[in-house]
């Protein structure tokens, strides 16, 4: 399967925090959609 999101967008450090519970790096995926609009 072929990669379509260009290597650069994947690398941005400001994708990257820290686990509040183990504390080990973790990277956030900025395209991940929220359908949950309104559900508790």
């Amino acid at each position: 399967m072929k990669n379509i999101i260009h290597q650069k967008h994947l690398d941005d450090t400001g994708l990257i925090s820290e686990c509040p519970n183990c504390h080990e790096k973790l990277k956030y995926n900025p395209f991940v959609v929220d359908n949950s609009e309104g559900e508790d």
